[in-house]
């Protein structure tokens, strides 16, 4: 059992050595990732089990690891520290900074095109965009914000709806020409189709939604993300699925054009989401105001 020989809590920085060092496996390991000495390490361990009354650390054949009890006190602790260290870390940072968190297509397609508005608006403030196909765990991670994919619905979030998703047929205008001179069904079995990895269901849900008959047509070519299925069809290579927004003036993308009258409606959508630690800060507020305006300027015509 750990008990204290002096009454005190330990400090964070022994315990998060503790951590590194069983993670590690040795000491020298542990002083690389803290980025002290190795003697350093050492001194924080010996004056924890000093300080706990206990032995934490023994070495094996394979290196170092927990004992029993230090084992205990690491279960006890979990992810305590990181947690407190992502907060701290929040804390220091510059408050005029903004960490945003969404995926590449719709940073690279939709966001950052227009933030130069923002930066008109708001100059003192900074935007960190931080791309990511998971969802961001904010208890643990050092993020404001996000504009996340999905049905809207989260724990302990708060949720703002800026778009519903759509699925249109998008190509440069030479090969969505041809597609307009017939059937579209047969038509597409010539064009080259470019699919986007991360979004395998697109072709089949836009298909079903068109109301076509017959199997959807064989990809061509299939690519990592939607951001390189825009930039295979705007280099000519064939036509892809996507979200409209995406390839809408100032997009990087908006050689491109869809095909008119095939827009096919989603469940999902795309909407900003705070945390409850973060729905207080006005920077983060403006930055879901702004967005908002933007989301509800003028659509394409469909």
């Amino acid at each position: 059992m750990v008990s204290y020989s002096h009454g005190m809590v330990p400090s964070l920085k022994a315990l998060r050595a503790l951590a590194v060092v069983t993670a590690e496996g040795s000491f020298e390991g542990a002083a690389q990732r803290l980025g002290v000495s190795r003697s350093a390490v050492s001194h924080l361990i010996r004056d924890l089990e000093h300080q706990l009354a206990v032995r934490l650390l023994e070495r094996t054949s394979r290196g170092v690891k927990a004992t029993h009890d230090g084992s205990a006190l690491l279960s006890a602790m979990g992810d305590a520290i990181q947690r407190i260290e992502t907060t701290i870390e929040a804390f220091h940072r510059d408050r005029n900074q903004i960490r945003l968190s969404t995926i590449s297509t719709l940073a690279s397609c939709w966001l950052i095109p227009r933030l130069p508005e923002w930066q008109a608006q708001h100059p003192h403030l900074q935007v960190t965009i931080l791309t990511t196909m998971r969802a961001i765990d904010f208890s643990s991670e050092d993020i404001d914000c996000s504009i996340r994919h999905g049905p809207g619905s989260w724990p302990e979030l708060e949720s703002t709806l800026l778009f519903r998703e759509t699925l249109a047929l998008v190509g440069l205008p030479a090969l969505i020409g041809k597609l307009r001179r017939g059937n579209v069904a047969s038509r597409l079995r010539s064009i080259p189709i470019i699919q986007a990895h991360t979004r395998p269901h697109d072709p089949s849900a836009w298909w079903r939604g068109m109301g076509l008959q017959g199997r959807v047509p064989r990809s061509a070519l299939v690519v990592e993300s939607r951001a390189l299925a825009l930039a295979a069809a705007a280099a000519g290579l064939g036509v892809t699925f996507t979200e409209p927004k995406f390839i809408d003036a100032p997009s990087p993308m908006s050689t491109l054009v869809r095909l008119p009258d095939s827009i096919v409606p989603l469940s999902a959508g795309y909407f900003f989401v705070v945390p409850e630690r973060s729905k207080g800060r006005r920077n983060v507020r403006l930055l879901g105001s702004w967005l908002g305006a933007v989301t509800r300027k003028a659509p394409r015509d469909s």
